[in-house]
């Protein structure tokens, strides 16, 4: 089977001429980056993928922090046709093992957004002095990434993106402060659409020390989902909610059936909100030594590689 590459390249605009972002803008202030990987992860989150393939990205950013997305995705693409370049593809062992195509998409698109982000923070591409697709894959494969992400300002931020149960470890490890919560949920209410396909996807999470207060901010009430609320939007969004649905799991939740014990037990697996929590910020405050970030991050890719 032939397959066609995906759009995956960030730009930065120079005078009258876009230019790639490479090592020679590196003289760029880091506030400017920051700001720009502010840009793509909304871009990211808000752009929500409906024609069931990976989106093309072609990133034009300007010197004063603002950006666009030039790619056109308005046409339908699958993606057993479609993959990123191997600088930004996700390894097979780790597509191949996941059951539904959805969550293959979503996979395959936060990883290539992980290498975007990287770019953007350290003013060049992934693997830029190696050479072949398949070396750089087989390097990601055994958990070779470059060297200077670990101690790249908003190091979370990517890591999380290239592995979301990464994420996950991070977000159930930390104490569950008001702000760290209170991001949280704004992340949930401000994406409840994206929120619902996570978890229904088999990719979300809610620690369980979160779990209950969130359904309750979201919208989830003991007489039912309130008006003008996210979950209403979720509710909205699915049609008519099935018996024995996530949705019908969280309300019965929050209304204090059985579905509390479950929570309280194990929470739901997965690290989809422990992505939106990263990629919105919730977890910029984590301080880690590089050496620690890098052993989790290896820790949890490994589990990931292998599928255990």
């Amino acid at each position: 089977m032939s397959f066609q590459e995906a759009i995956c390249r960030v730009r930065v605009e120079q005078s009258a001429s876009p230019l790639l972002l490479l090592p020679n803008s590196s003289d760029v202030p880091i506030e400017t980056r920051l700001q720009w990987l502010r840009f793509i992860s909304e871009q990211f989150l808000d752009q929500q993928n409906s024609d069931g393939g990976v989106r093309d990205w072609d990133l034009i950013l300007r010197l004063d922090g603002s950006g666009e997305n030039c790619a056109d995705n308005t046409s339908p693409a699958s993606l057993s046709t479609r993959v990123y370049s191997a600088r930004y593809r996700i390894p097979n062992a780790i597509i191949e093992r996941l059951d539904s195509s959805e969550e293959k998409v979503r996979r395959a698109e936060l990883f290539a957004l992980g290498g975007l982000l990287y770019q953007v923070l350290s003013g060049k591409e992934m693997f830029s002095s190696v050479e072949g697709g398949e070396h750089i894959q087989s390097c990601l494969a055994k958990g070779e990434f470059p060297e200077d992400v670990w101690e790249l300002p908003r190091a979370v931020r990517i890591l999380a993106c290239w592995c979301p149960g990464f994420a996950k470890d991070l977000l159930a490890a930390r104490s569950m402060d008001e702000s760290l919560r209170s991001k949280v949920m704004g992340y949930i209410i401000k994406h409840p659409v994206l929120f619902g396909l996570q978890v229904a996807g088999g990719i979300a999470s809610l620690a369980s020390i979160i779990a209950l207060p969130i359904l309750g901010a979201v919208g989830f009430g003991a007489a039912g989902p309130a008006a003008g609320s996210a979950a209403a939007a979720w509710q909205s969004s699915i049609g008519l909610v099935e018996a024995g649905s996530l949705f019908a799991w969280c309300q019965s939740a929050a209304m204090g059936g059985a579905a509390v014990g479950g929570i309280l037990a194990t929470g739901l697996a997965g690290a989809g909100v422990a992505v939106g929590a990263a990629l919105t910020g919730a977890l910029d405050g984590v301080n880690a030594p590089a050496t620690d970030l890098k052993e989790k991050f290896l820790t949890a890719w490994n589990r990931d590689i292998s599928g255990t």
